[in-house]
């Protein structure tokens, strides 16, 4: 059966499959561009590319990772994690809205529900 650490071990393996190496130093200036590029509430558009129990992952852009949370997935039926696949899947593409960005993991954090200001 696998561990938690096998878990960590096979989303790391995940990630850098897909997303490259996201964390190097030399790829500050990409990680700026694409802040510019889609400001905090712009609307993107992204292919699932992994799938987990707390939300799914997005390629909006290559090379960083764009977090779609289960909480932050809009869904006309209560999502439940581990079994919310029968709504999203890999490769179905999705708009969001990017609503923060996570400077120390390279990470965009996205959302499908409106949020008053």
């Amino acid at each position: 059966m696998p561990t938690r650490e096998d878990s960590f071990l096979y989303m790391a393996e995940d990630f850098s499959r897909i997303f490259g190496d996201y964390l190097d130093p030399f790829r500050e200036a990409e990680w700026e561009q694409i802040q510019e590029k889609f400001p905090l509430g712009s609307e993107v558009i992204g292919q699932v590319e992994l799938i987990y129990p707390f939300g799914c992952f997005l390629k909006i852009e290559p090379g960083f990772p764009a977090l779609l949370l289960i909480t932050k997935i809009a869904s006309s039926v209560p999502l439940v994690p581990n079994e919310y696949a029968r709504v999203i899947q890999v490769g179905m593409k999705l708009t969001a809205k990017i609503w923060v960005y996570d400077g120390d993991k390279r990470q965009i954090g996205l959302t499908q529900i409106h949020e008053e200001e």
